[in-house]
C-alpha cells in the first residue's frame, strides 16, 4: 500500500483534537504534543508508519516514513534564531504540534477565529503595530531574565502572531529561576 494510502486510513479513523492543555494567561485550552502522540501513534503503528522530528540545522523537519517502502513525506519549519536553550525548546515543542497536525490534516476546535475576527478584547485594537521578530526576541529574553508580565506588557502595545504568543506563554510556563 502507498503511503498516501495508509495517510488516508489514518485521517479516516484519527478523529478530533480536543483541547486538553490550559492556558492560564490567556483562559484558553490547547490540544498538546503528547495528546497528539499519543493518538496518532497508535494508527501510525497499524500502517507500519514511522514519525521522526528530527533537527537539521535550524529546522525542525517531521517525516512520516513508511517502514515497508521507505517512502516519506515531509513538513518542516525554520527555528527561530536565538542563543536562549529555553526560547528554542519552546518552538521546538509549538513547530513539532503543527506541523504533525498539518500533515495529517487534523481538526481541532477554532477559538481562534473569534480572536483573529476581533471578536474579543484582546484583538480588537487595529491601530496597534504587529509584534515584529526583534520585539518577539526582546520579549523572549526578558521572561527568560525572571521579568514578570511581559506578555501583559506585550498586548497593551502589539498584536500578536499566534507563534509568538504561544512561544512567550511556554517560556513563561517554564521559567525556572537558576540558583
Amino acid at each position: 500500500m502507498k503511503i498516501y494510502k495508509k495517510l488516508f486510513e489514518i485521517q479516516k479513523n484519527i478523529g478530533k483534537l480536543t483541547k486538553d492543555a490550559d492556558n492560564p494567561f490567556f483562559k484558553s485550552k490547547y490540544a498538546d504534543i503528547n495528546q497528539l502522540i499519543e493518538l496518532s501513534n497508535p494508527l501510525f503503528h497499524n500502517q507500519n508508519l514511522m514519525v521522526l522530528q528530527p533537527i537539521h540545522g535550524n529546522t525542525l523537519l517531521t517525516q512520516v516514513i513508511d517502514v515497508d517502502t521507505g517512502e516519506k513525506i515531509e513538513s518542516s519549519l525554520e527555528l527561530p534564531q536565538s542563543q536562549d536553550p529555553q526560547k528554542i525548546g519552546s518552538a521546538i515543542t509549538y513547530y513539532r504540534r503543527y506541523t504533525l497536525k498539518a500533515l495529517l490534516n487534523l481538526q481541532e476546535e477554532d477559538d481562534d477565529a473569534n480572536k483573529a475576527a476581533g471578536n474579543t478584547k484582546e484583538y480588537k485594537d487595529d491601530n496597534k503595530p504587529w509584534l515584529s521578530e526583534k520585539d518577539f526576541n526582546s520579549a523572549l529574553a526578558r521572561i527568560n531574565k525572571g521579568e514578570k508580565d511581559v506578555i501583559t506588557k506585550a498586548n497593551e502595545h502589539f498584536k500578536m502572531k499566534k507563534a509568538y504568543r504561544e512561544t512567550l506563554e511556554a517560556a513563561e510556563k517554564n521559567y525556572k529561576p537558576t540558583t
